[in-house]
């Protein structure tokens, strides 16, 4: 499991770091991969199975009910979403104090959980 972390931490990095080199000035053709790169998201929802049962910190967007997820919540209806621009996951687990799912209003979150799957689809497990 040691082996995960590493490789996404490793991948995170490579990400600040081109994004860094294109504020260094860089010439928009270089600068236009980072943009291509997945994001940590994108990266759970294309290679679940390596995350299963993981401990993950996810950052993005609070969607509640109403998110850009293209498919139903894999636990149950109070289920909720968060998205950043690589993709959407669900989350089973309680709301963030303060937030309401059935009215989000754009706020930026960051919560910590499991990698599930369940029909083959990965959410994240908090308790």
């Amino acid at each position: 499991m040691k082996w995960k972390r590493i490789l996404l931490m490793s991948m995170l990095a490579g990400m600040i770091f081109s994004g860094i080199g294109a504020c260094a000035g860089n010439s928009p053709a270089q600068n236009s991969s980072s943009t291509e790169q997945p994001g940590v998201l994108r990266l759970i929802l294309e290679e679940s199975s390596r995350f299963e049962s993981d401990t993950v910190t996810v950052t993005g967007v609070f969607h509640g009910w109403r998110g850009p997820c293209l498919y139903g919540p894999p636990v149950s209806r109070s289920d909720w979403m968060i998205a950043d621009e690589s993709g959407c996951l669900y989350v089973n687990g309680p709301v963030p104090p303060g937030l309401d799912p059935a009215k989000p209003s754009g706020e930026k979150i960051s919560v910590t959980g499991v990698v599930r799957l369940k029909k083959g689809r990965p959410y994240v497990e908090i308790q």
